[in-house]
């Protein structure tokens, strides 16, 4: 079982608790499908691109290092692989603004 952790990624709510479960449930399912690991990686990195736009460099830069830990890389195509790596410097640089990192 994974953990979906990291200090205030995911607000500790019940709605927060429903997000927490999906995420386990999305990420532990058919780990060998290539559709479902584009899928995966593209909605995390969406969640990287809220949490970048509502100032959360810390949350977007947790989702992202979520997806390099749970989706195998060799699934993704080029665009995704370039999704996650432009949502990570745009995090980087509002951390390093931010005073974060």
């Amino acid at each position: 079982m994974m953990m979906i952790q990291g200090r205030g990624m995911i607000p500790k709510t019940r709605s927060g608790k429903t997000v927490r479960r999906v995420l386990r449930d999305l990420v532990e399912m058919a780990p060998e499908r290539v559709d479902l690991s584009q899928k995966k990686s593209h909605y995390l990195a969406s969640l990287a691109a809220r949490s970048l736009a509502r100032g959360d460099a810390r949350s977007a830069l947790e989702f992202l290092d979520f997806a390099d830990r749970s989706v195998d890389r060799t699934h993704l195509t080029p665009f995704l692989l370039n999704e996650r790596a432009d949502f990570r410097e745009m995090a980087i640089k509002a951390s390093k603004a931010e005073g974060v990192g």
